[in-house]
């Protein structure tokens, strides 16, 4: 299969405001699990560790149809059927989903309600497999934006470390497991980041979302996982936003001023726990600005949850 490349130019648009503080679920056993997971995964986060950047983590070439990769990654588990334990059926077929030409139908969006029970949700979004596996990246992404984060399954108001927030997506959404494993899944997830923006104003749900969607791609972004997928080119431009959204969110330019970057707060996750390869990027770069961002004190990441 002939392999090419893949460059995305420098220009990007980058208007942001902070996440709103609304914790949203409402299911108390599901909160529970998550906290749970939290408190197990919590000793992953305690002993600093010299900086490393992985043995594994070097530019891969983008194949021209993407393909279905291995991940390795603190922001990754497997997908978790919960039709069992949860006593529910898809409320989509796989003819519901996609069309005989292969393009994907959104059936959830005309049922798609934030008032929903959680279980709703996960009929709603749960796709066949045949379905997912012939699914775009794209279409993949547009899935979990504006289908599974906008429920009241998911937000990152609940989690204190970035990697719980990603891997939350990964278990109870497929989209979101079937994204971390394509090839493509770094230039979707940069062009969608670039265009991506928070809500200026009030608190509000949609100002919510907006912060929770902007997070999910700039917290894979900031991944060893991703890293590995970009030249080096990409990687500037990557910088580059992360560094702009972040300086404009700390200026106070919007209304949550305690909003501070999923990138770099999950740069520093992983430098603790292994070694970050942006990390040793912006070291070895002698990037200032970067350096400056990289915070180790604990309580930079959503800071705005706990004052």
């Amino acid at each position: 299969m002939k392999k090419t490349v893949l460059i995305i130019g420098t220009t990007f648009a980058v208007l942001f405001s902070g996440c709103a503080k609304e914790n949203v679920l409402s299911q108390n056993d599901f909160i529970n699990t998550e906290q749970n997971q939290a408190e197990e995964d919590s000793s992953l986060h305690t002993t600093p560790v010299p900086s490393t950047v992985p043995e594994n983590t070097t530019i891969v070439q983008m194949e021209t149809t993407p393909t279905r990769i291995e991940v390795d990654s603190l922001l990754y588990k497997e997908f978790n059927d919960m039709r069992e334990v949860y006593s529910y059926e898809a409320k989509y077929n796989a003819a519901q989903w996609m069309n005989e030409a292969g393009e994907l139908l959104f059936p959830y969006e005309q049922d798609l309600n934030s008032d929903t029970k959680m279980v709703d949700d996960l009929a709603l979004l749960y796709m066949p497999d045949e379905v997912l596996f012939k699914a775009s990246t794209e279409d993949l992404l547009k899935v979990v934006m504006d289908g599974w984060l906008e429920t009241n399954v998911t937000s990152i108001s609940v989690y204190s470390i970035p990697s719980h927030y990603i891997r939350s997506c990964t278990i109870k959404n497929q989209a979101a497991n079937e994204l971390m494993r394509r090839s493509d899944m770094v230039t979707v997830i940069y062009a969608d980041y670039c265009n991506r923006n928070y809500l200026k104003g009030e608190e509000s749900r949609e100002g919510r979302w907006a912060a929770d969607k902007l997070q999910f791609d700039e917290i894979i972004l900031a991944s060893n996982h991703a890293f590995a997928m970009m030249d080096n080119e990409m990687k500037e431009n990557v910088l580059n936003a992360a560094l702009e959204k972040y300086g404009q969110v700390r200026s106070g330019y919007f209304y949550t001023v305690e909003h501070t970057s999923g990138f770099f707060a999950y740069i520093v996750e992983e430098e603790l726990n292994g070694g970050s390869a942006w990390y040793q990027y912006v070291q070895d770069n002698n990037i200032e600005a970067a350096k400056n961002a990289i915070c180790f004190d604990s309580t930079c990441w959503l800071e705005q949850f706990y004052n």
